[in-house]
């Protein structure tokens, strides 16, 4: 199955493809914080999308890039 298949489910059953390749007790929070960090991002430049994208590695927990 390739993303163009992923897709078209997606479209089938009216859900984001992310929510396809996830249990679905976890799907409903998880793709809607997707949609909406996804909103974000588009509207940043590109240096403003890597500041916020560190930001949020560090409040992952991820170890800082060097």
């Amino acid at each position: 199955m390739g993303t163009d298949d992923l897709v078209k489910l997606a479209a089938f059953y009216g859900v984001h493809p992310a929510a396809l390749m996830m249990a679905p007790e976890d799907a409903g929070p998880k793709i809607d914080r997707m949609i909406k960090a996804s909103g974000i991002a588009e509207r940043l430049d590109d240096d403003k999308a890597e500041q916020w994208l560190g930001l949020g590695a560090t409040l992952a927990g991820d170890p800082p890039k060097r």
